[in-house]
């Protein structure tokens, strides 16, 4: 039975927004209860291609960044590099 209502939905094959990629970001961290999402994580839960998301923010760190959520591969602290030399790691240097 038609209730009369105007329902609006995507255009099957019509490119996500911004808005839309970054609020399912944000809507799988909550299904999973957690402040970051991996791509793997993603993939298995989200409603676009972890792929899109990368590019349409430049790399997937961006566009964790963007939504407001913690990277998941984020190294903090210093280490020993190859030459023995003591590296300060940062979170930006992941982007």
């Amino acid at each position: 039975m038609n209730d009369g209502a105007f329902h609006v939905s995507r255009v099957s094959g019509q490119p996500a927004t911004d808005a839309e990629l970054l609020a399912d970001l944000r809507r799988v961290a909550q299904h999973l209860n957690a402040s970051a999402v991996s791509q793997p994580q993603y993939r298995e839960h989200g409603l676009y291609a972890d792929t899109t998301v990368g590019r349409r923010f430049g790399t997937w760190n961006k566009a964790i960044l963007a939504a407001g959520l913690s990277l998941s591969n984020e190294v903090t602290g210093f280490s020993v590099g190859f030459c023995g030399e003591m590296t300060s790691h940062s979170p930006q240097s992941r982007l």
